[in-house]
């Protein structure tokens, strides 16, 4: 029997996250959320973004796809803190 290695973590991302009191969430938002610690080459596109203009971006478009302040403060501990 194969290990399914990406639903394992997608199943930690998604602890994680409830942990952090971010439920309810779409997948759009959740892509976003992880996208520091999963995909560092979009959040900083591939090294051409600073690291704070790589930030202040990440924390703008997690303000687009809806989320309230404190799930951003959450978000921001789970991937920088």
């Amino acid at each position: 029997m194969k290990k399914d290695y990406f639903e394992e973590h997608r199943k930690r991302q998604a602890e994680k996250m409830t942990k952090a009191g971010l439920v309810n969430l779409t997948e759009n938002q959740m892509a976003l959320i992880t996208e520091p610690s999963d995909s560092p080459e979009s959040y900083c596109c591939d090294g051409e973004l600073t690291p704070g203009f790589a930030f202040n971006n990440w924390i703008n478009r997690l303000r687009k796809s809806g989320l309230k302040t404190k799930q951003i403060d959450a978000a921001i501990k789970i991937n920088f803190k």
